[in-house]
């Protein structure tokens, strides 16, 4: 009888080790789908910022030419002789508290600040971007 018993308790300690070993299937498998569907929602949030990045590469790009237009077009009094227009916008140092305060000259034209303030901003946005995508 005592065999018989023993036998017994290997059936059930098999069958106990079965459920266990399911339990923890279903488990990583929920795990797993988790993971995936952390995945896909990372690579949508990816997508928008490289969408948002091209939108802001070609808003800046208008910008650029607006501002070699006003320059051309005498508007610019303060700018002129500065050199090339690209060193406008660097825009303001990694380190500058306020990405929206401006770090060229002005000259007195409200476009030409907004202009200037868009393209500050844009760079302060693209940093941002990049910095969050690990590409700065």
């Amino acid at each position: 009888m005592a065999a018989g018993g023993g036998c017994g308790e290997t059936v059930e300690q098999c069958r106990a080790e079965v459920e266990r070993l399911t339990r923890e299937l279903a488990e990583a498998n929920r795990e797993k789908i988790r993971a995936a569907e952390c995945g896909l929602v990372v690579l949508e949030e990816n997508q928008t910022l490289k969408q948002q990045y091209s939108d802001l590469e070609a808003e800046q790009e208008a910008l650029r030419q607006e501002l070699e237009q006003l320059q051309e077009a005498g508007g610019l009094h303060p700018l002129q002789g500065m050199g090339d227009v690209s060193e406008i916008w660097a825009g303001p140092p990694a380190s500058s508290p306020e990405v929206g305060t401006s770090q060229t000259p002005h000259s007195g034209s409200e476009s030409v600040r907004d202009t200037q303030a868009s393209a500050e901003n844009w760079e302060g946005t693209a940093r941002a971007l990049l910095s969050e995508q690990g590409v700065a």
